[in-house]
């Protein structure tokens, strides 16, 4: 799985620092999982044909989404995102039928599961201005126009905030919502790998920073900590078949990685909500992303990214997972030692519903006004 971890923001005694500097796909089969993702703007399905098609296919022609947003400003030199492609009997239409072009240039696929395909853009440095993006299957196409700004390797091309959690073992934030600057050139490995040095941190992992990334452990800073999963959580753990849960595994380590706790635990993040299929070397930041690195304890079904793992772990989710991403970037905004408890108490609470979210949302907006 990929992670993060750094300094615990749940009490005001020992706040995390409210703002940092510039800071794989599937694991293995044994291993605890790795996702990432990207935006989340949904394409809208249009066809790519005047002739007359089949009855059928004018009726349910299927779906086609991604997390790409029509005239987004690009300022790195590579973008990854996904696509959602469904037949009209709403199966997943595989990755040899789909179409992916640059430019009208062929783009590979990056990465494959049983829900998405994965691809990573990479921009032309004399291609300056209008890409034109274009996804087709069958009678579904989508265009989208990126308007790329090239930059300068090591330039500050945007920000996003960045968050590091612990709620499935009730450990609140490792690193509170903070703004990262991103640079150009730099992948989500190389921006962690800033961000955990900057804050202290050791960590185990597999691969490089540049290929197959995979966090495995995380060391030193606030950490351990004494796991206190919350009751509902444990209900669903036992009742799914992690009955090795033991609270009191390797609290005394000094880490918190793959295999604490249960069968299926370790880090996991998403990006705009999504948990992708790619790792953090895959994953190129976009200003403007909200990136959450979260631990599991149930292969992501306990955080909203059962679906990212599919047939290698718990399938689906144990509870519908509320969107944080707006209350994630005020809390960043504001500062999470300014933000006050109840607030705390609604973001950190892993079944949130999405009710309660917007009503935090809604209350620091009005004392921001």
């Amino acid at each position: 799985m990929s992670a993060v971890s750094a300094l615990s923001g749940a009490s005001e005694e020992n706040p995390a620092q409210d703002s940092l500097a510039s800071s794989a796909g599937n694991p293995p089969e044994n291993a605890a999982p790795d996702s990432t993702a990207a935006s989340s703007p949904k394409a809208q399905v249009s066809s790519s044909s005047d002739a007359p098609i089949p009855a059928l296919a004018q009726t349910t022609t299927g779906t086609l989404e991604t997390t790409l947003k029509e005239g987004a400003l690009q300022r790195g030199s590579k973008k990854t995102f996904d696509v959602w492609a469904k037949d009209q009997k709403g199966e997943k239409i595989p990755p040899a039928e789909l179409t992916v072009t640059l430019n009208g240039q062929p783009v590979s696929v990056a990465w494959d599961d049983t829900e998405k395909t994965s691809y990573t853009l990479v921009f032309s440095q004399g291609k300056s201005g209008a890409n034109v993006v274009e996804i087709k299957t069958g009678a579904l196409k989508k265009d989208y126009t990126l308007n790329y700004q090239p930059a300068q390797k090591g330039e500050k091309i945007g920000q996003m905030v960045l968050s590091i959690e612990a709620f499935s073992i009730g450990g609140g934030y490792l690193l509170n919502p903070a703004y990262v600057d991103i640079e150009e050139g730099e992948n989500g490995a190389q921006l962690l790998d800033s961000v955990l040095k900057e804050h202290g941190y050791t960590y185990e992992k597999e691969g490089s920073l540049t290929a197959g990334f995979y966090l495995a452990v995380l060391r030193g800073g606030v950490l351990p900590l004494k796991a206190q999963v919350p009751d509902f959580l444990k209900e669903k753990l036992l009742s799914n078949g992690f009955n090795d849960l033991n609270e009191k595994d390797k609290v005394n380590d000094g880490g918190l990685g793959e295999f604490d706790y249960t069968h299926g635990s370790g880090w996991m993040y998403c990006v705009n909500t999504k948990f992708p299929n790619v790792g953090l070397a895959d994953y190129y930041p976009s200003d403007g992303d909200v990136l959450r690195l979260q631990f599991t304890l149930a292969y992501g079904a306990d955080i909203g990214g059962g679906a990212a793992i599919g047939s290698s772990g718990a399938a689906g989710n144990y509870y519908s997972v509320a969107d944080k991403d707006r209350l994630t970037t005020l809390i960043a905004q504001k500062g999470y030692a300014k933000v006050p408890d109840k607030i705390r108490a609604t973001v950190v609470k892993l079944n949130a519903s999405q009710d309660e979210v917007d009503q935090a949302v809604k209350f620091l907006m009005e004392e921001a006004a």
